[in-house]
Protein backbone atom coordinates (compact mmCIF):
# COMPACT_ATOMS: atom_id res chain seq x y z
CA UNK A 1 0.00 0.00 0.00
CA UNK A 2 1.53 3.17 -1.11
CA UNK A 3 -0.37 6.72 -0.62
CA UNK A 4 1.58 10.14 -1.20
CA UNK A 5 -0.27 13.87 -0.70
CA UNK A 6 2.20 16.90 -0.84
CA UNK A 7 1.04 20.18 0.75
CA UNK A 8 -1.37 21.50 -1.14
CA UNK A 9 -1.58 19.05 -4.14
CA UNK A 10 -4.11 16.19 -5.35
CA UNK A 11 -3.16 12.62 -3.27
CA UNK A 12 -1.72 9.75 -5.36
CA UNK A 13 -0.49 5.92 -4.97
CA UNK A 14 -2.09 2.39 -4.98
CA UNK A 15 -2.51 -0.76 -3.25
CA UNK A 16 -2.59 -4.56 -3.92
CA UNK A 17 -3.92 -6.99 -1.65
CA UNK A 18 -3.85 -10.32 -2.05
CA UNK A 19 -7.21 -12.02 -0.41
CA UNK A 20 -6.34 -15.47 0.63
CA UNK A 21 -8.60 -18.42 0.32
CA UNK A 22 -11.02 -18.37 3.21
CA UNK A 23 -14.37 -19.10 4.79
CA UNK A 24 -17.65 -16.55 5.20
CA UNK A 25 -19.62 -16.88 8.12
CA UNK A 26 -22.38 -15.53 9.18
CA UNK A 27 -21.71 -13.23 12.86
CA UNK A 28 -24.75 -13.74 14.54
CA UNK A 29 -25.31 -17.90 14.16
CA UNK A 30 -21.89 -18.80 12.65
CA UNK A 31 -23.39 -20.38 9.66
CA UNK A 32 -20.80 -20.84 7.02
CA UNK A 33 -22.24 -19.39 3.93
CA UNK A 34 -19.73 -19.45 1.25
CA UNK A 35 -15.91 -20.49 0.06
CA UNK A 36 -13.87 -18.33 -1.88
CA UNK A 37 -10.06 -19.43 -3.27
CA UNK A 38 -7.13 -16.74 -3.53
CA UNK A 39 -7.93 -13.48 -5.18
CA UNK A 40 -6.74 -9.79 -5.91
CA UNK A 41 -7.83 -6.43 -5.27
CA UNK A 42 -5.75 -3.75 -6.73
CA UNK A 43 -5.67 0.30 -7.82
CA UNK A 44 -4.10 2.96 -8.69
CA UNK A 45 -4.58 6.88 -8.09
CA UNK A 46 -2.91 9.69 -9.84
CA UNK A 47 -3.53 12.82 -8.89
CA UNK A 48 -6.38 12.30 -6.87
CA UNK A 49 -8.02 10.28 -9.78
CA UNK A 50 -8.70 6.67 -10.16
CA UNK A 51 -6.58 5.54 -12.91
CA UNK A 52 -6.79 1.73 -12.70
CA UNK A 53 -8.50 -1.06 -10.86
CA UNK A 54 -9.23 -4.58 -10.29
CA UNK A 55 -10.77 -7.31 -8.48
CA UNK A 56 -11.12 -10.72 -8.80
CA UNK A 57 -12.22 -13.19 -6.57
CA UNK A 58 -13.60 -16.89 -7.13
CA UNK A 59 -16.23 -18.61 -5.27
CA UNK A 60 -16.14 -22.65 -5.55
CA UNK A 61 -19.78 -23.70 -6.41
CA UNK A 62 -20.76 -20.58 -6.45
CA UNK A 63 -19.11 -18.45 -9.29
CA UNK A 64 -16.84 -15.51 -9.55
CA UNK A 65 -16.22 -11.79 -9.74
CA UNK A 66 -13.82 -10.31 -12.43
CA UNK A 67 -13.69 -6.56 -12.94
CA UNK A 68 -10.90 -4.37 -14.42
CA UNK A 69 -10.42 -1.14 -15.87
CA UNK A 70 -7.58 1.48 -16.74
CA UNK A 71 -7.07 5.12 -17.92
CA UNK A 72 -5.02 4.77 -21.22
CA UNK A 73 -2.38 7.57 -22.00
CA UNK A 74 -3.82 7.97 -25.24
CA UNK A 75 -5.68 11.31 -25.79
CA UNK A 76 -8.84 11.64 -27.86
CA UNK A 77 -10.50 15.24 -28.37
CA UNK A 78 -8.81 15.89 -25.39
CA UNK A 79 -10.15 13.46 -22.60
CA UNK A 80 -7.76 10.23 -21.82
CA UNK A 81 -9.28 6.75 -23.25
CA UNK A 82 -10.99 3.94 -20.53
CA UNK A 83 -10.78 0.56 -21.06
CA UNK A 84 -12.46 -2.00 -19.34
CA UNK A 85 -14.23 -5.24 -18.33
CA UNK A 86 -16.64 -6.84 -15.65
CA UNK A 87 -17.76 -10.29 -16.12
CA UNK A 88 -19.83 -11.95 -13.20
CA UNK A 89 -21.58 -15.03 -12.35
CA UNK A 90 -23.15 -16.03 -9.42
CA UNK A 91 -24.98 -18.93 -8.87
CA UNK A 92 -27.30 -17.06 -6.15
CA UNK A 93 -26.87 -13.72 -5.15
CA UNK A 94 -27.94 -14.88 -1.05
CA UNK A 95 -24.35 -13.48 0.52
CA UNK A 96 -24.88 -10.20 -1.81
CA UNK A 97 -28.45 -9.65 -1.19
CA UNK A 98 -28.11 -10.25 2.77
CA UNK A 99 -25.40 -7.23 2.59
CA UNK A 100 -27.29 -4.97 0.61
CA UNK A 101 -30.91 -5.61 1.42
CA UNK A 102 -30.39 -6.48 4.64
CA UNK A 103 -34.34 -5.72 6.09
CA UNK A 104 -34.94 -8.83 3.44
CA UNK A 105 -35.88 -12.08 5.52
CA UNK A 106 -34.69 -13.84 1.66
CA UNK A 107 -33.27 -13.36 -1.52
CA UNK A 108 -31.57 -15.58 -3.97
CA UNK A 109 -31.52 -15.79 -7.51
CA UNK A 110 -28.93 -16.47 -10.43
CA UNK A 111 -26.78 -13.41 -11.42
CA UNK A 112 -24.57 -13.10 -14.92
CA UNK A 113 -23.30 -9.94 -16.21
CA UNK A 114 -20.76 -9.34 -18.93
CA UNK A 115 -20.24 -5.64 -19.22
CA UNK A 116 -17.26 -3.66 -21.62
CA UNK A 117 -16.03 -0.17 -20.32
CA UNK A 118 -14.72 2.15 -23.28
CA UNK A 119 -15.05 5.74 -23.76
CA UNK A 120 -13.12 8.72 -22.21
CA UNK A 121 -13.24 10.23 -18.86
CA UNK A 122 -15.52 12.88 -19.88
CA UNK A 123 -17.93 10.28 -21.67
CA UNK A 124 -17.79 6.62 -20.47
CA UNK A 125 -19.72 4.43 -22.57
CA UNK A 126 -20.78 0.55 -21.64
CA UNK A 127 -22.17 -2.51 -23.55
CA UNK A 128 -22.90 -5.93 -22.69
CA UNK A 129 -25.51 -7.60 -21.16
CA UNK A 130 -26.90 -8.65 -18.30
CA UNK A 131 -29.25 -11.19 -16.69
CA UNK A 132 -31.07 -12.74 -13.42
CA UNK A 133 -33.38 -15.72 -13.13
CA UNK A 134 -34.44 -18.09 -10.56
CA UNK A 135 -35.06 -14.81 -8.17
CA UNK A 136 -36.89 -14.98 -4.76
CA UNK A 137 -37.98 -11.73 -2.50
CA UNK A 138 -39.48 -12.51 0.52
CA UNK A 139 -40.06 -9.22 3.01
CA UNK A 140 -42.07 -11.23 6.03
CA UNK A 141 -43.90 -8.13 7.59
CA UNK A 142 -46.05 -7.68 4.67
CA UNK A 143 -46.36 -11.20 3.37
CA UNK A 144 -44.91 -10.06 0.20
CA UNK A 145 -43.33 -12.60 -1.69
CA UNK A 146 -42.13 -12.40 -5.39
CA UNK A 147 -40.84 -15.76 -6.85
CA UNK A 148 -39.78 -16.97 -10.44
CA UNK A 149 -38.43 -13.85 -10.66
CA UNK A 150 -36.35 -13.19 -13.60
CA UNK A 151 -34.83 -10.19 -15.77
CA UNK A 152 -32.40 -9.42 -18.50
CA UNK A 153 -30.87 -6.24 -19.97
CA UNK A 154 -28.83 -5.26 -22.33
CA UNK A 155 -26.93 -1.78 -22.63
CA UNK A 156 -24.96 -0.14 -25.48
CA UNK A 157 -22.29 2.56 -26.35
CA UNK A 158 -24.87 5.33 -26.98
CA UNK A 159 -25.03 5.16 -22.87
CA UNK A 160 -28.46 3.81 -23.13
CA UNK A 161 -29.90 0.25 -21.90
CA UNK A 162 -32.96 -1.77 -21.47
CA UNK A 163 -34.56 -4.76 -19.58
CA UNK A 164 -37.47 -7.05 -19.44
CA UNK A 165 -38.69 -9.20 -16.99
CA UNK A 166 -41.84 -11.06 -14.96
CA UNK A 167 -42.38 -12.62 -11.45
CA UNK A 168 -44.86 -14.62 -9.62
CA UNK A 169 -46.57 -13.19 -6.77
CA UNK A 170 -49.32 -15.89 -5.23
CA UNK A 171 -51.15 -16.75 -8.38
CA UNK A 172 -50.70 -13.82 -10.84
CA UNK A 173 -47.88 -13.36 -12.69
CA UNK A 174 -46.14 -9.74 -13.47
CA UNK A 175 -43.72 -7.89 -15.98
CA UNK A 176 -41.35 -5.33 -16.11
CA UNK A 177 -39.80 -3.28 -19.14
CA UNK A 178 -37.81 -0.02 -18.96
CA UNK A 179 -35.49 1.81 -21.17
CA UNK A 180 -32.02 3.48 -19.02
CA UNK A 181 -29.85 6.37 -19.70
CA UNK A 182 -27.03 6.85 -18.12
CA UNK A 183 -24.87 10.34 -19.84
CA UNK A 184 -22.99 9.76 -16.69
CA UNK A 185 -22.29 8.05 -13.45
CA UNK A 186 -24.34 10.71 -11.12
CA UNK A 187 -26.96 11.11 -13.55
CA UNK A 188 -28.81 7.84 -13.88
CA UNK A 189 -32.33 8.00 -15.98
CA UNK A 190 -34.93 5.10 -15.85
CA UNK A 191 -38.28 4.49 -17.41
CA UNK A 192 -40.00 1.31 -16.04
CA UNK A 193 -43.52 -0.26 -16.91
CA UNK A 194 -45.14 -3.18 -14.31
CA UNK A 195 -48.19 -4.59 -15.07
CA UNK A 196 -49.63 -7.52 -13.63
CA UNK A 197 -53.07 -9.28 -12.60
CA UNK A 198 -54.11 -11.24 -9.58
CA UNK A 199 -50.69 -10.17 -7.72
CA UNK A 200 -50.84 -11.09 -4.11
CA UNK A 201 -49.25 -8.58 -3.15
CA UNK A 202 -49.78 -8.38 0.94
CA UNK A 203 -50.13 -11.79 3.03
CA UNK A 204 -50.45 -11.48 6.59
CA UNK A 205 -52.70 -12.59 9.25
CA UNK A 206 -54.76 -9.17 9.06
CA UNK A 207 -54.38 -8.22 5.17
CA UNK A 208 -54.43 -10.17 1.69
CA UNK A 209 -54.54 -8.20 -0.69
CA UNK A 210 -54.84 -9.29 -4.57
CA UNK A 211 -53.77 -6.20 -6.71
CA UNK A 212 -54.08 -5.32 -10.58
CA UNK A 213 -51.38 -3.09 -11.91
CA UNK A 214 -50.60 -0.97 -14.82
CA UNK A 215 -47.96 1.59 -13.45
CA UNK A 216 -45.19 3.45 -15.84
CA UNK A 217 -42.11 4.93 -13.28
CA UNK A 218 -40.16 7.66 -14.51
CA UNK A 219 -36.78 7.75 -12.32
CA UNK A 220 -34.04 10.42 -12.30
CA UNK A 221 -32.07 12.56 -9.87
CA UNK A 222 -34.26 15.54 -9.54
CA UNK A 223 -37.83 13.75 -8.63
CA UNK A 224 -39.67 10.54 -9.50
CA UNK A 225 -43.00 10.40 -11.81
CA UNK A 226 -45.85 7.84 -10.70
CA UNK A 227 -48.56 7.66 -13.50
CA UNK A 228 -51.35 4.57 -13.96
CA UNK A 229 -53.81 2.63 -11.79
CA UNK A 230 -54.14 0.17 -8.96
CA UNK A 231 -57.29 -2.04 -9.28
CA UNK A 232 -57.70 -3.56 -6.01
CA UNK A 233 -60.24 -6.64 -6.76
CA UNK A 234 -60.27 -8.31 -3.54
CA UNK A 235 -58.99 -7.93 -0.39
CA UNK A 236 -59.41 -9.35 3.36
CA UNK A 237 -58.51 -7.13 6.37
CA UNK A 238 -59.51 -8.05 9.69
CA UNK A 239 -57.42 -4.76 12.12
CA UNK A 240 -55.31 -6.18 14.91
CA UNK A 241 -55.83 -4.30 18.40
CA UNK A 242 -58.66 -2.79 17.55
CA UNK A 243 -60.05 -0.57 20.41
CA UNK A 244 -63.32 -1.07 21.68
CA UNK A 245 -65.10 0.60 24.25
CA UNK A 246 -64.95 4.19 26.35
CA UNK A 247 -61.55 5.40 26.76
CA UNK A 248 -61.16 8.10 29.88
CA UNK A 249 -58.35 10.43 30.93
CA UNK A 250 -56.55 9.05 33.56
CA UNK A 251 -56.87 10.02 37.37
CA UNK A 252 -53.15 12.00 37.40
CA UNK A 253 -53.79 14.15 34.65
CA UNK A 254 -53.01 17.75 35.18
CA UNK A 255 -53.83 20.45 32.50
CA UNK A 256 -51.68 23.77 32.96
CA UNK A 257 -53.70 26.71 32.00
CA UNK A 258 -51.58 29.15 32.23
CA UNK A 259 -50.47 31.61 29.27
CA UNK A 260 -47.14 29.88 28.37
CA UNK A 261 -46.47 28.52 25.27
CA UNK A 262 -43.93 25.95 24.32
CA UNK A 263 -41.41 27.19 21.74
CA UNK A 264 -42.08 24.81 18.16
CA UNK A 265 -39.61 22.27 17.73
CA UNK A 266 -37.76 23.68 14.81
CA UNK A 267 -37.29 20.65 12.47
CA UNK A 268 -33.98 20.19 10.48
CA UNK A 269 -35.39 20.74 6.65
CA UNK A 270 -34.23 17.30 4.57
CA UNK A 271 -33.70 17.47 0.44
CA UNK A 272 -36.36 15.32 -0.34
CA UNK A 273 -36.96 13.97 -4.21
CA UNK A 274 -40.19 15.16 -5.53
CA UNK A 275 -43.21 12.61 -6.78
CA UNK A 276 -45.15 13.83 -9.58
CA UNK A 277 -48.09 12.17 -11.40
CA UNK A 278 -51.47 10.74 -11.52
CA UNK A 279 -51.88 7.30 -9.95
CA UNK A 280 -55.93 5.58 -9.72
CA UNK A 281 -56.58 3.31 -7.20
CA UNK A 282 -60.11 1.15 -6.86
CA UNK A 283 -61.47 -1.17 -5.36
CA UNK A 284 -63.63 -4.40 -6.46
CA UNK A 285 -66.71 -5.97 -5.33
CA UNK A 286 -65.32 -8.46 -3.08
CA UNK A 287 -63.10 -6.15 -1.03
CA UNK A 288 -64.47 -6.48 3.08
CA UNK A 289 -62.87 -4.93 6.59
CA UNK A 290 -64.04 -8.04 8.85
CA UNK A 291 -63.69 -6.84 12.97
CA UNK A 292 -65.68 -9.27 15.98
CA UNK A 293 -69.22 -8.86 14.64
CA UNK A 294 -68.90 -6.80 11.68
CA UNK A 295 -68.46 -7.43 8.23
CA UNK A 296 -68.04 -4.23 6.35
CA UNK A 297 -67.66 -4.25 2.12
CA UNK A 298 -65.74 -1.29 0.92
CA UNK A 299 -66.19 0.09 -2.70
CA UNK A 300 -64.87 3.21 -4.60
CA UNK A 301 -61.89 4.82 -5.86
CA UNK A 302 -59.41 7.51 -5.46
CA UNK A 303 -56.77 9.95 -7.90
Amino acid sequence: LEWRQPRGKAPGGGAKFRISAGRIFDPDDETHLLESREGEFSFVLRNGNLEAGALDIEFPGFGFIDFDFEVLDIVVNGARELTGRAVTQLSDIELLGRLAWPALDEIGGRLESDITLGGNLSDPQFSGGFRFSDGLVHYVPLGVKLEALEFEGRLDKRDRGHLKGQFRAGGGTGTIAGDLLFEDFENLKMDLALSGKQLLLIDTDNAQFNVETDLRFGLNPDQIEINGHIRVPSARLTPANLLVGKVDDSEDLVIDSRDTFAEPETKEVVDQTPIYGQLEITLGDDVFVKVPGVETHIAGGVV
